[in-house]
């Protein structure tokens, strides 16, 4: 399934840069650099805690597992509230900004929450070894990506991927 999920991403961002054109997708890199710094926000909590609930609950320690648990949520949410102060900042701001790159921070915000609460269900399913659903969440995201992100970005083109975001 993630090999599936790589895939269907390698065609969409090839597809991608090719109906944006140089300029937007230089855009778009300034406003994934954004969501790329966010995501360092939970300097590595979310991963070292799955892996440790994994641990635990191989060793039959529900009282630790549910530590570790507790901890990857309060990460989550940490990240999460980090990455709405750094939008409003953005948004108070906004006269600064480009009219597309403003759009995709504001896209990106909407997504960065998201995908905050995406990684701790990839991260949960791992932990239990839950693979087979991992593997169709994977999937389904990827051709999603390809069936609703690629038409509107044809079209639309930067606004279209914007709003591919904001979906």
């Amino acid at each position: 399934g993630n090999l599936l999920a790589k895939g269907f991403n390698i065609v969409y961002s090839i597809l991608m840069r090719r109906f944006l054109g140089p300029l937007y997708m230089g855009m778009w890199e300034i406003v994934c650099l954004s969501q790329t710094y966010l995501q360092m926000l939970n300097t590595g909590m979310e991963y070292g805690a799955a892996r440790e609930i994994s641990v635990e609950k191989g060793a039959e320690r529900t009282q630790s597992e549910s530590n570790a648990r507790s901890l990857m949520i309060s990460w989550m949410l940490e990240a999460m509230v980090s990455s709405v102060v750094f939008y409003i900042i953005i948004t108070a701001k906004h006269h600064t900004w480009p009219r597309p790159i403003f759009l995709g921070l504001l896209a990106m915000g909407c997504f960065s929450i998201f995908d905050r609460v995406s990684q701790a269900f990839v991260a949960a399913f791992r932990a239990t070894s839950l693979f087979q659903p991992l593997a169709e969440y994977l999937v389904v995201f990827s051709v999603l990506d390809l069936a609703v992100g690629l038409p509107l970005i044809y079209r639309f083109g930067f606004y279209g991927l914007v709003f591919s975001y904001l979906g």
